[in-house]
């Protein structure tokens, strides 16, 4: 009896299939297909049309509804009649008699062929035998365009992030504290990275493993733009060739409110049916049989792409439902998604238990190097096919980029283009001469924003006028306008076309998806009608961001919350968005100031929190730990994310103060009244250092460094501390050594952590590297002691020529600024005193401005093999009246590439600066030197 009811009921679902299939097929849409899905329903045939209208959901709600059925079923039949229904009309004689015998009306005609004639014939098994799912797999996914085109060239999609695979450490096994009792849970281990794969090393070990007790799903997580669909794409079109395996993709966006089984059976089904029957109308039970038999095999891959674009109210929810779908014989593949880090992280208990977690790692300084070469000489070449002569012009944009990167000041820039697509806008904004390096993430968006129409001018305009400033501007607007609005609606990154052009009109829309902003990616499977996605999702975040003015939108706060109330800083899908806004330069820094201010001082009223403590038994140290709570739950999520905002915004006035509070509740402080180290509730700790790792990075390494100075750290602190400044890049390590050193000959005593961190550098720092951070202080002569600041040229020399590292190697130019005349325009003035330095003159003369002089500098660093080092100082710097420097010129001179630094009492100027009275001025300077030569 069970089976002959389950047999029933796929059968009601394939006739409901067969009508939804032979509406869209025929085209019938609104009213006059839910007139065709309602009438010819099985089991509505014995109802009469009078009822069967008043039960329809009738657009606009016609006055006669049993007419408007009537005048429906007439269209009907005649769209049906025209392909292959025979209805038998009236004669004149008959039409004089009214209506027709029951049976004989032409719907009722069209009934019958229907379910006694075209059904049947779409029910013809298929040669089940003879279809190579393999190749069925292979061809739908050359249709879905898995890997995301970052840049115009697409050089950077032979390039791969490294994975690291994150495992959980065990929790030691429960004791008995001191007193007998029983010891309070411990809280559960941080994810660590226990093993790191670059290159193809991912591919081979998750391919080989696939049939092994090693073969579990995966889970690659990551920032935006890290490269996570590029790697899944990348994985598919290896499994193609590579393996006898099946890989089928699904965009998990175009889910909506579909399970994973029933996209399968219906969306991925009806894309490959043309693949497995040409002329076949419906996917066949027997088809849907065999496809279900394939995941038996245990053969089949089900890459699904973006957990965080799917249609879900929180980061639980998605998780969740991807877990309850990955059951029965959908289960039976290997699953391998992907997933933005702030989704993953936030479940953090989530329950997907049977994923090996792989975590996108950002690119080395190096990896950056060899990316950026890779990438310019791709050009290169491709400029040597066209026999253009522009070969040359490519290699010395990359180099000239390279050397950019490792100015001081651009440590923020820098920090951006770990991430590949950032990475590959950075080199494809680079196509034009003398371009500068932005110093945001959203001002990277925008340049490679306004480039982004130049390399499209050419293809675009043999099809269109060329576009004007304005009709550029516009089109920005309309997609800003859209990108809004498609993050506010349900499925935010699948945005359908009727809907775009609502929110932007159809002649920008037509421009956008002309351009390429806007690429299609699906069509609905019952209308369908096209659906739309930014060719990135990152871009769509610009753009929103683009369309905000106000940052109220993300914060609208009162006690207790109403409606009209905003709190999208807590919504992690806007996350982004946010700090995209924080970047924008139009955007006055008075409203970053005031939005970050909300943010710090936040208060969300619930419940008293400051200095509440706790205790925690500590079964490594055998003791019990103090641990603090000093503010509630959404105050410090407030705070963690203001965190990350200063990253965006340098300029914001607590800035120093906001790191220290973050570095305090990730390692604890000391309580001078309670005579203890005290620390916070482990799940503050684990916010707390998450924003760390996202801030302001020079300010929270110098922090970080100040804190393992200190004599009160306890043993376990100081080793947190100690692994976190391991992970720092070479030219911070400097500054680490010495001051460590410095504490070491002060106390005549070492820790071991301090001395493991020694060991550390000294593995991975050349020995005259090492020597010269240990030796920092003692590179002032007698000279230096008592310093003349006048003789700042002749000291600086003799101090390079008692290094062998940097003797004959560099060029030093050092300008006087109290010799200048005029302070407002230097230039002429400064080329005067660089041709007595016996720099060469320039074919065009003297730089009349400092554009021109900047030209000109630009000259001596491509021309000459050895660096050039520019160091401005002022020899009356220690006199009553100094002569300082005009803003005008230190603007400037910000703008200049290059090794350059004053010598002035230090400010936000974008340049090095070094004070004049600074107690190790000659070797401070000397090492930066050092740091310079080291970064080429």
């Amino acid at each position: 009896m069970f089976t002959y009811m389950a047999a029933q009921e796929d059968l009601q679902e394939e006739k409901r299939r067969f009508l939804e299939e032979l509406a869209t097929q025929y085209e019938f849409f609104g009213d006059t297909r839910e007139t065709f899905l309602n009438r010819f329903d099985e089991s509505k045939a014995g109802q009469n049309n009078t009822a069967l209208a008043n039960s329809i959901n009738w657009t606009g709600q016609p006055e006669d509804k049993a007419q408007k059925l009537q005048d429906e079923l007439t269209n009907i039949c005649n769209v049906l009649e025209k392909n292959g229904c025979l209805i038998v009309r009236k004669s004149s004689d008959e039409n004089n008699r009214g209506r027709s015998p029951k049976g004989k009306s032409p719907w009722e005609q069209a009934f019958k062929w229907l379910w006694e004639t075209k059904f049947p014939d779409c029910q013809k098994k298929p040669s089940i035998n003879n279809i190579d799912w393999r190749e069925i797999c292979n061809q739908v996914l050359e249709t879905q365009h898995l890997r995301r085109q970052a840049t115009a060239q697409q050089y950077e999609l032979n390039i791969y992030v490294p994975l690291g695979l994150m495992e959980r450490p065990k929790t030691p096994n429960p004791r008995k504290n001191a007193t007998g009792e029983d010891s309070p849970p411990q809280k559960e281990p941080e994810l660590q990275i226990v093993e790191t794969y670059k290159d193809d090393a991912f591919f081979q070990k998750v391919i080989a493993e696939n049939h092994t007790e090693k073969g579990k799903h995966i889970a690659i997580i990551g920032e935006p733009g890290a490269g996570k669909t590029t790697l899944l794409g990348e994985l598919a079109e290896r499994l193609a060739k590579n393996s006898p395996d099946f890989p089928i993709c699904i965009r998990l966006a175009d889910l909506r409110s579909s399970t994973i089984a029933d996209y399968l059976l219906n969306n991925w089904l009806a894309k490959a049916l043309q693949f497995i029957d040409f002329e076949a109308e419906n996917v066949t039970p027997e088809i849907r049989k065999s496809f279900k038999q394939l995941f038996a095999t245990g053969k089949v891959w089900l890459l699904l792409d973006g957990v965080d674009e799917m249609a879900a109210t929180s980061p639980m929810e998605a998780l969740a439902r991807i877990r309850e779908q990955l059951t029965d014989w959908v289960g039976k593949a290997r699953v391998v998604l992907t997933c933005r880090l702030n989704v993953w992280d936030a479940a953090i208990s989530n329950t997907l238990t049977n994923f090996d977690t792989y975590k996108t790692l950002e690119f080395e300084p190096d990896d950056v190097d060899e990316f950026i070469r890779q990438w310019f000489e791709e050009a290169s070449q491709d400029e040597k096919r066209r026999n253009s002569g522009n070969e040359t012009f490519w290699r010395e944009q990359g180099k000239r980029l390279t050397t950019q990167l490792k100015e001081p000041g651009k440590e923020r820039i820098k920090e951006l283009v770990r991430n590949p697509l950032r990475l590959s806008m950075l080199c494809q904004s680079w196509c034009v001469p003398e371009q500068e390096l932005p110093e945001t993430k959203a001002a990277l968006y925008e340049q490679f924003t306004t480039y982004f129409f130049e390399w499209k001018q050419e293809e675009f305009s043999k099809k269109q006028p060329v576009l004007n400033q304005r009709d550029k501007k516009q089109i920005q607007q309309a997609l800003a306008k859209l990108a809004l609005a498609a993050m506010e609606s349900v499925n935010r990154f699948r945005i359908e076309q009727d809907f775009a052009i609502e929110q932007m009109k159809e002649v920008w829309f037509n421009l956008a998806d002309e351009l390429g902003w806007l690429v299609l990616v699906d069509r609905d499977t019952r209308t369908k009608k096209p659906v739309y996605a930014f060719f990135h999702p990152t871009f769509q975040e610009y753009f929103a961001a683009c369309a905000i003015e106000d940052w109220h939108f993300f914060l609208l706060h009162q006690i207790p919350p109403v409606s009209d109330c905003s709190y999208r800083i807590f919504e992690r899908q806007w996350r982004e968005v946010i700090l995209l806004w924080l970047g924008r330069g139009e955007i006055e820094g008075k409203q970053k100031e005031e939005f970050i201010d909300a943010l710090v001082y936040f208060k969300d009223g619930c419940g008293e929190w400051c200095n509440l403590y706790g205790k925690e038994f500590d079964f490594l140290s055998r003791k019990h730990n103090l641990l603090k709570i000093d503010k509630a739950y959404y105050e410090y999520r407030a705070y963690f994310l203001a965190a990350a905002a200063i990253a965006e915004f340098q300029n914001y006035s607590q800035i120093d103060e906001v790191i220290s509070q973050i570095v305090r509740w990730v390692f604890g402080y000391f309580d001078s009244e309670k005579q203890e180290w005290v620390k916070f509730f482990y799940q503050v700790v684990n916010g707390a250092y998450e924003a760390f790792q996202q801030t302001q990075r020079p300010k929270a390494i110098d922090a970080l460094v100040q804190l393992l100075s200190s004599d009160q750290l306890d043993d376990d602190t100081r080793r947190q501390v100690a692994v976190s400044l391991k992970k720092i890049e070479t030219n911070k390590q400097f500054a680490v050594i010495k001051t460590l050193k410095d504490n070491f000959n002060n106390s005549q005593q070492i820790d071991r952590h301090c001395y493991e961190l020694f060991w550390h550098y000294a593995q991975n720092l050349p020995y005259p590297d090492f020597y010269q951070a240990w030796h920092q202080d003692t590179l002032t002569n007698t000279a230096t002691a008592n310093l003349n600041i006048a003789n700042l040229p002749q000291i600086l020399t003799e101090a390079i020529n008692n290094q062998p590292e940097l003797c004959s190697k560099v060029k030093l130019i050092c300008i006087d600024t109290h010799q200048i005349i005029d302070p407002e325009n230097p230039a002429p003035e400064i080329y005067d005193q660089m041709l007595n330095q016996n720099c060469p003159e320039w074919q065009n003369g003297y730089p009349e401005t400092m554009q021109k002089l900047k030209l000109y500098w630009n000259y001596l660093r491509r021309s000459r093999e050895n660096p050039l080092f520019f160091i401005c100082y002022d020899s009356t710097a220690l006199t009553a009246t100094p002569t300082g420097f005009s803003d005008t010129f230190l603007t400037a001179l910000s703008k200049f590439d290059g090794a350059i630094c004053v010598v002035w009492e230090t400010g936000e100027i974008g340049l090095q600066t070094f004070s004049p009275t600074q107690p190790n001025l000659i070797a401070d300077i000397v090492g930066w030197m050092r740091e310079k030569m080291m970064e080429r």
